[in-house]
């Protein structure tokens, strides 16, 4: 169990990094949050994922950080669904926020289940 949950954590850290990264820098992703209707929340999203995904590695040596940003990636895809339906996005397209709510969730439960 300790070895998906560290797996599940490193998938994640590598997928926000991206994202935030793609978020602050690209033109696709500027007018994805164009499209959201959230164009002046991108930067602050795209900081937040990067740094959350400092704080997912950093967290395998503090759990209470992993503990927070796994948290809190999971209540930002919960977020991220929200938006997707609100737009009426097709199911395919929230896959993504999906799958990263609940590898997050895993994260945090499996940090929060250890001694």
């Amino acid at each position: 169990m300790q070895l998906a949950a560290a797996l599940a954590q490193a998938l994640s850290i590598v997928a926000f990094a991206g994202y935030g990264a793609s978020a602050l820098v690209t033109d696709r992703m500027a007018a994805e949050f164009q499209r959201f209707g959230l164009a002046h929340l991108r930067v602050l999203t795209g900081t937040l994922q990067i740094v959350g995904s400092v704080a997912l590695f950093v967290g395998y040596f503090f759990r209470p950080l992993l503990l927070l940003s796994a948290g809190g990636f999971a209540a930002m895809m919960v977020i991220g669904l929200v938006v997707r339906v609100r737009i009426r996005d097709p199911f395919v397209e929230m896959i993504p926020a999906f799958t990263l709510m609940c590898l997050n969730l895993f994260v945090a439960l499996s940090a929060s289940s250890r001694g």
